[in-house]
């Protein structure tokens, strides 16, 4: 490992260390670079090759302070090779506001990584926090993203972003200009999420990738949508294709919109199955379905939504033409939370429909002058029993 304060990087936080930085990481290929406690000024983007690490004290202890508004902070390129990344650190900016993004460009943009790893980083102050371009196997762990209009990017590409895993991350954009997102997922085939949080974004999930391209086999494991000023969690296939997603004891919460929207065009959703989790106290549905098919709900908790008008917005709201879906075993209604506002129906579905199943729901605790299930849906294997 190479201190690089013994190359002339001085970390004092005043003298800029952009080009001792880079020299040193320039001149030593696949080798560890060990920036100690302390405050390093950049004012362009520093690159790290194949098999590079950085790592510091801590996230707390070594910040990368970037002084260019236009520039990216750390680019990391990876060549497809095994290994690499960076760890314990900060990747901050020149912010005069303290909660407005300061740098227009990318904290960490990580390209054709191979089993790189990301970890215990905080990021801050840039147009967008992480992106993850052409990589596989890439790891992140312990990462935070503040105050970035994009939290964490998987953006279109010409080659696919393979099995890449979040683990215990966070985008937080309080006083963050309109327009931001936490997680923005365009480009995947496998990903995994696990005990991620996104905060305060005009739409705090984002699974929305272009045509021809597609959302494949992720995973959400105990992943929060928490008080967006939008809907909380989007799944957008009306370009591309969504397909064949698991969420598990995922959350929706506070939303400003809907707790959890699913929409399509042209056959493109596929494939979604929500196990566990909450939806609660959104502005208005809990769950909207607006197109897609193999959709199910299961054991899911849904209550007091509807909190922008009382007793007008449902628990879960299916649009008329959508087919292929359940809701099997969830409670929904009004329960457990001190808000005055209520849900409407538990479950609304009219139209043309097919192949539905509402079975084994507790549906007791519905709006004044409602029902449990409002159902003026026409078509064949509408399946509707057991329910409380």
């Amino acid at each position: 490992m190479i201190d690089v304060t013994t190359a002339g990087v001085t970390g004092n936080g005043w003298a800029d260390d952009t080009a001792a930085l880079q020299a040193v990481i320039t001149a030593n290929p696949e080798k560890r670079f060990y920036l100690p406690a302390g405050t390093y000024k950049i004012t362009a983007p520093i690159a790290l090759g194949p098999r590079q690490v950085m790592e510091g004290d801590s996230a707390d202890a070594t910040r990368i302070i970037q002084w260019n508004p236009t520039s990216d902070g750390i680019a990391f390129s990876g060549n497809y090779w095994n290994g690499g990344g960076v760890r314990r650190l900060m990747l901050g900016t020149n912010m005069t506001t303290w909660g407005v993004t300061f740098s227009s460009g990318i904290g960490l943009d990580l390209y054709q990584g191979g089993a790189a790893l990301v970890e215990d980083v905080i990021v801050q102050g840039y147009q967008t926090g992480v992106q993850e371009r052409e990589c596989y196997s890439t790891s992140l762990r312990t990462v935070q993203v503040q105050f970035a209009k994009t939290g964490f990017l998987v953006p279109p590409a010409a080659g696919q972003n393979y099995i890449g895993t979040y683990d215990d991350c966070m985008a937080q954009a309080p006083g963050v200009a309109s327009g931001s997102v936490g997680f923005n997922i365009r480009l995947s085939g496998g990903h995994s999420f696990k005990d991620c949080n996104a905060l305060g974004h005009d739409t705090n999930w984002l699974i929305n990738p272009v045509a021809g391209q597609s959302a494949t086999y992720m995973q959400f494991i105990g992943c929060w949508a928490d008080g967006s000023r939008g809907d909380g969690w989007v799944l957008d296939a009306t370009a591309g294709w969504v397909n064949d997603n698991e969420f598990t004891s995922c959350w929706a919460g506070s939303s400003a919109g809907r707790g959890v929207v699913i929409k399509a065009a042209n056959g493109n959703l596929d494939g979604v199955n929500w196990h566990g989790g909450r939806f609660f106290e959104n502005g208005r549905h809990g769950f909207h379905l607006m197109a897609g098919k193999n959709v199910h709900l299961s054991h899911v908790f849904i209550g007091n939504n509807s909190r922008s008008a009382d007793n007008t917005y449902d628990g879960v709201r299916v649009d008329p033409g959508v087919s292929e879906w359940s809701v099997l075993g969830c409670r929904i209604g009004n329960f457990g939370s001190a808000q005055s506002q209520r849900s409407a129906y538990g479950v609304n579905l009219s139209g043309t429909t097919a192949n539905v199943r509402i079975q084994g729901n507790d549906l007791r605790t519905y709006g004044p002058g409602k029902a449990g299930i409002k159902n003026t849906a026409t078509g064949s294997g509408i399946s509707i029993s057991n329910n409380l």
